[in-house]
C-alpha cells in the first residue's frame, strides 16, 4: 500500500517474507493491519525476542513504487503487538566459568558420613555381662537406636566379685565400656538395661548398684525418664 511505512521483504538465506517498519526499523513476521509495501532483501535479519527480527544494516531494496512512495505523507503507524524495538533488548555478558575448590568437588566418604554423631537425645545402656552374652544384646540395642539418631553410651555396672573368683568362674576379660556412676544418671535422656537372671532374680552386681541410687530417687531426679 503506497504511504505505508511497512515494506515486504525476503529473507535470502530462508526465502521466507517478513515486513519491516522504514520509520521504527521494526521487523515482524506478521502481515501489519495498516498495509505494507513490497520489496526485495538482500540481506539476512537477526533474531530478537518475541518474534521481532531487527534487520542488519547493509542491504538493498528495489520496488516500483518505492521511489513515489517517498515523496508521499506517511500515515501514523504503530508497532504490532509482537514487535518490539531492536535495541530494547541487551545481551547479558557471559559469565565467567566458576572454579569450584576441589574439597566441594570431592564428596566426603561414605565412611565418614557414618562416623558423625547423631544429636538426638542421650541415651544410656545400662549392663552387666559376665561372660559377653548380655553385652552383645547390648550392642544390638545400641546400634538400633543410633540408627534412630539417639547418641548411645553403653555402661557396664561395677562387678563385686574378686579377681580370684571370677578367675575360677573362667569369666573373660571385662570390655573397655566405662563403668556406671550412680552421679551421672540424671545426665540421661534415657536409659535401657542389660540384665541378666540370676535364678530369675537380679544378679547381685546390678542390684548392688541400684541399691546406692536412693539419693536419686529421693531427689526424684530420675522422675519421667523413658526406661526399658
Amino acid at each position: 500500500m503506497p504511504g505505508s511505512p511497512w515494506m515486504e521483504l525476503t529473507c535470502v538465506r530462508t526465502g521466507r517474507p517478513y515486513y519491516k517498519n522504514e520509520q521504527t526499523g521494526l521487523c515482524s513476521f506478521s502481515k501489519p493491519e495498516g498495509g505494507y509495501r513490497t520489496g526485495v532483501k538482500s540481506s539476512i535479519p537477526t533474531r530478537s525476542p518475541a518474534g521481532t527480527y531487527p534487520a542488519r544494516a547493509s542491504y538493498e531494496e528495489t520496488s516500483s513504487n518505492y521511489s513515489s512512495a517517498q515523496t508521499q505523507p506517511s500515515a501514523p503507524s504503530y508497532a504490532p503487538s509482537n514487535s518490539y524495538p531492536s535495541n530494547s533488548y541487551t545481551s547479558a555478558p557471559a559469565r565467567p566459568a566458576e572454579t569450584v575448590p576441589l574439597s566441594r568437588a570431592v564428596a566426603p566418604p561414605p565412611s565418614s558420613l557414618a562416623a558423625r554423631t547423631p544429636t538426638g537425645p542421650h541415651v544410656a545402656i545400662l549392663y552387666y555381662s559376665m561372660y559377653g552374652h548380655i553385652r552383645k544384646m547390648a550392642l544390638s540395642v545400641k546400634k538400633g537406636l543410633e540408627a534412630g539418631g539417639c547418641r548411645v553410651s553403653l555402661l557396664q555396672v561395677p562387678e563385686t566379685l574378686p579377681a580370684e573368683v571370677l578367675a575360677k568362674m573362667q569369666a573373660p576379660p571385662k570390655a573397655d565400656d566405662p563403668i556406671a556412676e550412680v552421679s551421672k544418671l540424671p545426665e540421661y535422656d534415657g536409659i535401657m538395661f542389660g540384665i541378666p537372671g540370676r535364678f530369675g532374680i537380679l544378679p547381685a552386681q546390678m542390684k548392688t548398684f541400684w541399691d546406692s541410687t536412693g539419693q536419686l530417687w529421693m531427689a526424684g531426679k530420675l522422675v519421667g525418664k523413658p526406661a526399658g
